[in-house]
Parts: C-alpha cells; sequence; structure tokens
C-alpha cells in the first residue's frame, strides 16, 4: 500500500526519486523554459508578479509559486543565469509618508506600475528614489501607493 512504502521510503517524494520520477525537477525544467521567455521582467517579484497579472493569457506561475519551486526569488534569477538582486536600501533616511510625498510627487506619474517606477529609476540612478520593494513595505502595497498619490487603480 501507499503508507508501507511512505513508511519505507520516508517521504512519498522519496520514493519518486528513487524510482526516477522526479516532478520538482520537471516542474522547475517547464518553468524556467516559459521564463526564460519573460526573464526581462524577472528583476524582482513584484515587478514579475505585476507583469504577470497584466497578462493573465500567457499563464505564467504565481511568484509565490516559483519561490516555493525553487527556494528563493534570487534562486529563480540563479537558474535563469542572471545574476543576484541586491536589496539596497536607497536612503538609510527613514521618510514619513508626507516626505514621500513631496520626494516623489513630481515623479508620481511613473508610480502607475513597477514596472515604469523600475524602469524610471533605472535611467535617472541621480536622483536617488526609493525602491519599489521600499515603497511597497513603506506603504503596505503598491496599490496603496498608487492610491496616495491619487493614481487610478489598475492601469495597465
Amino acid at each position: 500500500t501507499t503508507q508501507k512504502l511512505i513508511t519505507c521510503y520516508g517521504k512519498w517524494n522519496n520514493l519518486k526519486e528513487k524510482v526516477g520520477i522526479n516532478d520538482s525537477s520537471n516542474r522547475k525544467r517547464k518553468y524556467l523554459d516559459l521564463l526564460k521567455l519573460h526573464s526581462k521582467y524577472t528583476e524582482n517579484s513584484l515587478i514579475y508578479s505585476e507583469y504577470r497579472k497584466q497578462h493573465p493569457q500567457l499563464r505564467l506561475p504565481s511568484r509565490q509559486t516559483l519561490i516555493n519551486t525553487f527556494g528563493t526569488w534570487n534562486k529563480v534569477r540563479e537558474e535563469l543565469g542572471m545574476s543576484r538582486f541586491n536589496y539596497i536600501k536607497s536612503n538609510t533616511e527613514i521618510y514619513t509618508k508626507e516626505q514621500y510625498k513631496k520626494l516623489l510627487w513630481p515623479y508620481k506619474q511613473e508610480l502607475i506600475t513597477t514596472i515604469n517606477w523600475t524602469e524610471f529609476r533605472r535611467q535617472n540612478p541621480e536622483l536617488v528614489l526609493p525602491s519599489t520593494a521600499t515603497l511597497s513595505n513603506e506603504f503596505g502595497s503598491w496599490e496603496s501607493v498608487k492610491e496616495f498619490f491619487d493614481l487610478e487603480k489598475n492601469i495597465t
């Protein structure tokens, strides 16, 4: 019975590995083949999630599925042959929401999507602006950032 096999091998996955049926390897390979076509959007998991949400027809796995499969977002990137994403804070100062408003108001239209914001920061490094991750953490979510700056929800 199944229970006897699990008792003998410890886990069902151990048995599958022993007989050469490793779903995990096949799943990883399938995900990697799919992600290679969209690697431009894997800089960080927020950008990937937004891209996935904007393109449901692509049937991309969720970021949590990828993290569960590979272990971390950086491991996903490494498997794709990309460098690790370095989570560098753009500032060591802690801002209030009003200070963020003053700092970011001139660029608020770039906050429409995480993809736009990341590209804007990349093109303007001299501005030393906070990352999508920093803003999402400070405001609770990217949707909250957009609401705070009076941007329409779900603009694609």
